[in-house]
């Protein structure tokens, strides 16, 4: 895998005007975090910078889709890209802007089109494209592409390009990137916390002194709805492989029962995968009838990435993901399966 250098990165990022970046379906922090504090860096050198999005940004990272220095939203929906800027109220001229000069595609935290479908033809269309990314089942399909699966999360990587390019970090900067590594490494508690993910906390502490209120805006404002829509999920899990497996899921009927959003089923998956005894968790979203979303967990040796790449996903050694068109029932069924085959495999060689 050839990777760009931060330098090599910098150069497209100070030379180039106008940019739009891409995060994945789904969005999470690391995604969300890492976007937005690219967007912020790029406006600070007088860029033009928006990120794309396809999907409703969850409620509890509504928080990074503000530019207080700039104070100007960053997350626009994608087909309002094609719309005529007289529909539109764009700070300037920016479509007419990128329809003229063109502009950088730059995908974050995405291994493949798969991340971002809709979109696929908008990133195609930039005059460069770019990927920076941490997963490691993530192969170059970019111009320029720095991809890091040694990296806790892909705000590190973004850090990184920053400070190797004397890009300055604001506080605004500095707490988008703090969502993004703060999540992916569960609060400091998952095997992908190294010491260099400390060190580079540390210096976003040299920032901004306190990060409280990023840590409140995560994970402590949660609506009654998404307590009891956990509740079921939790209700509804099943034990398989002597214990080692775990299963549950999510459906639209289960979300409108307890009115609730699809994004307050975050953290179930950890959740299931911190009962004693289990090695490997899933958890299957049914995002509308007939497409499930499968997330994988594993606690110790397996390797759900690879497990995930079977099935078209991929992801890392303990948290990966993909995506199965089919009934939940059948899915579940499926999902299942393939994880007794991985569980009892090992059982039976120890």
């Amino acid at each position: 895998m050839k990777n760009n250098t931060f330098a090599e990165l910098g150069e497209v990022l100070r030379e180039e005007k106008n940019f739009i970046i891409f995060t994945h379906i789904s969005g999470d922090a690391d995604t969300l975090g890492t976007g937005t504090a690219l967007c912020k860096a790029l406006r600070n050198l007088n860029k033009k910078a928006y990120i794309a999005v396809e999907d409703e940004v969850a409620r509890n990272l509504k928080f990074l889709d503000w530019d207080r220095e700039d104070d100007f939203p960053m997350m626009i929906f994608f087909d309002e890209f094609e719309q005529s800027s007289e529909n539109f109220h764009w700070r300037d001229s920016y479509l007419d802007d990128e329809k003229k000069n063109g502009y950088v595609s730059i995908c974050v935290d995405c291994g493949d089109f798969t991340r971002f479908p809709k979109r696929e033809s908008l990133f195609k269309n930039g005059k460069i494209t770019m990927c920076i990314d941490h997963h490691k089942t993530t192969e170059p399909f970019c111009d320029y592409n720095y991809i890091d699966p040694e990296a806790a999360a892909t705000a590190e990587i973004i850090y990184g390009v920053l400070v190797e390019n004397g890009i300055a970090i604001t506080e605004e900067i500095a707490k988008s990137i703090f969502a993004g590594i703060t999540t992916d490494t569960g609060n400091f508690q998952y095997s992908n916390t190294r010491k260099l993910t400390h060190e580079i906390v540390a210096k976003l502490y040299d920032i901004r002194d306190n990060y409280n209120d990023v840590s409140v805006e995560i994970y402590e404002t949660s609506p009654v709805s998404r307590l009891l829509l956990q509740s079921d999920i939790i209700g509804r899990l099943e034990l398989f492989s002597s214990g080692k497996g775990c299963i549950s899921y999510v459906t639209q009927e289960m979300l409108k029962f307890r009115d609730a959003q699809i994004d307050d089923s975050e953290g179930v998956v950890s959740a299931l995968r911190s009962i004693d005894g289990v090695e490997v968790a899933a958890f299957l979203k049914e995002r509308q009838e007939g497409d499930i979303k499968v997330s994988l967990r594993a606690k110790n040796d397996v390797d759900v990435a690879e497990i995930s790449q079977r099935s078209g996903g991929g992801g890392h050694r303990k948290a990966a993901g993909f995506s199965l068109d089919m009934p939940m029932n059948e899915a579940v069924e499926f999902v299942r399966k393939q994880l007794e085959s991985v569980l009892d495999c090992r059982k039976a060689n120890m």
